[in-house]
């Protein structure tokens, strides 16, 4: 049985799919890359028992195996794929992974790989809510105590927040922020800063 001469051209495309966690105009950890593998018998022999794999194993490959591929023979149809992102996924900013095809001549295996890398855009943002615990008959010496609640509204994760409060009035002393500063604030999560102000 002679040796074939052949390659296994195979093209990977992902798609991202925003719609599985809201709000749909962006990409949050959860949403789903879908993959389609195109397989192609380029050369001069039929392989059989065709299967793809993937490096990553959190990319999750259904169907197949093709039980043979003739000659110039094209499947578009019988392999796919998905993958979870995740949070530290979005933070990077991009996913990339490789797959591989196997088929088989006889006794010898053939293989062809290709990556992908998907964009996923970050879209940072922020919200910020300032409370005071007294603003009604306030007298002389008394002590306003503010609440700042930042809360990450974006889908990346956010480091380094802090927050600076400019007294536009009055001439009483305003403290700093505390704490001066938080680490990271994941996305959805909320955290909490306090200042005070002594009324004059």
């Amino acid at each position: 049985q002679a040796r074939p001469t052949f390659v296994l051209p195979f093209p990977k495309t992902g798609s991202v799919d925003m719609t599985v966690v809201a709000p749909n105009d962006r990409v949050d950890a959860g949403d789903v890359i879908n993959y389609v593998f195109t397989v192609t018998n380029s050369r001069n022999a039929t392989v059989t028992d065709v299967t793809v794999t993937d490096a990553n194993p959190n990319v999750v490959v259904t169907g197949g195996p093709i039980a043979s591929l003739a000659p110039t023979a094209v499947d578009n149809s019988t392999f796919s794929a998905t993958y979870t992102i995740t949070q530290d996924d979005i933070d990077a900013g991009t996913f990339s992974n490789t797959a591989t095809v196997t088929a088989w001549f006889g006794t010898v295996s053939y293989t062809g790989t290709d990556s992908d890398t998907r964009t996923l855009t970050q879209a940072p943002a922020i919200t910020l809510n300032k409370v005071a615990d007294d603003l009604t008959d306030v007298i002389a010496g008394q002590t306003v105590t503010y609440t700042y609640l930042v809360r990450n509204e974006g889908n990346v994760t956010l480091t380094n927040i802090s927050v600076a409060d400019v007294m536009t009035a009055g001439t009483g002393t305003l403290t700093s922020a505390d704490p001066a500063r938080v680490p990271s604030l994941a996305v959805g999560q909320t955290t909490t800063f306090t200042a005070t102000y002594v009324v004059p």
